[in-house]
């Protein structure tokens, strides 16, 4: 199901229903920044970058 467009709606719902319906002030997400498409996808989304973790890790977040 590689590249035929089900993540971003997917990701747009679940941080949606997040912050809207449980009244969440922010939603995260952790990847690993060689992981260029999902950092791809959480930029398309509107994830801000927080913060470079450990390792090859790195913390994004969406506050709408």
């Amino acid at each position: 199901f590689r590249g035929q467009g089900f993540m971003t709606p997917a990701l747009n719902l679940a941080a949606d229903f997040g912050l809207k319906t449980m009244n969440l002030s922010r939603v995260y997400a952790i990847t690993t920044k060689s992981n260029l498409k999902a950092v791809a996808l959480l930029e398309r989304s509107g994830f801000t970058k927080m913060a470079d973790l450990e390792g090859d890790e790195v913390e994004y977040v969406a506050c709408f």
